[in-house]
């Protein structure tokens, strides 16, 4: 995760540290797919599309990793959320382009999430049906000491979506979600 959007999440300390404890306030999730034969380059393309949505207009959204298999035939989305509503804000944002990752490029659709959805999220997942295949895990242990921020996270200024000439935020300047999949950015 990007300096920019842990601080959003979680509150880092002045000594670099964080509580273990708050990280598990984030709603996260994974996303797995398989990529279809001969459409890995199609793949790519639409999740391209995706990823600039949710740049421009994702609020929420604390991390948003795409990463493919060696052989380029399974991908998973690692995602970070403020909370498990904003799962549905990022839905939102993207669901053109995803209806369309999945009706060309892609199937067999899993989601794996690691805290309890809210209300809206369930309700959103029931009326899904068996399109996508949803398990949940709860925490049941983790470590209970502080865990020191790596120093080159803490002292790295935050990017500015101007200096990228994206922002999509109206020239605000506010920091992009990050991601650190530079494969799929295109």
């Amino acid at each position: 995760m990007c300096r920019s959007r842990l601080s959003k999440g979680v509150q880092v300390s002045s000594n670099g540290h964080f509580d273990r404890k708050e990280v598990w306030s984030i709603f996260e999730a994974t996303a797995r797919l398989k990529v279809r034969d001969g459409e890995l380059d199609g793949f790519k393309r639409q999740a391209a599309e995706i990823m600039r949505l949710a740049r421009e207009k994702d609020t929420k959204t604390l991390r948003y990793d795409w990463v493919l298999s060696d052989d380029g035939t399974e991908c998973e989305v690692r995602e970070g959320y403020v909370d498990a509503d904003a799962l549905l804000e990022h839905s939102h944002h993207v669901a053109e382009a995803r209806a369309k990752l999945f009706r060309d490029f892609a199937e067999d659709h899993t989601m794996r999430f690691y805290s309890k959805p809210s209300p809206a999220l369930a309700e959103a997942l029931e009326a899904m049906g068996a399109t996508v295949k949803v398990r949940q895990f709860s925490l049941f242990q983790a470590l209970d000491a502080d865990v020191r921020v790596a120093e080159e996270v803490r002292r790295r200024p935050a990017r500015a979506a101007t200096a990228r000439n994206d922002s999509g935020r109206g020239g605000t300047g506010e920091p992009k979600p990050c991601s650190t999949n530079s494969a799929v950015r295109a």
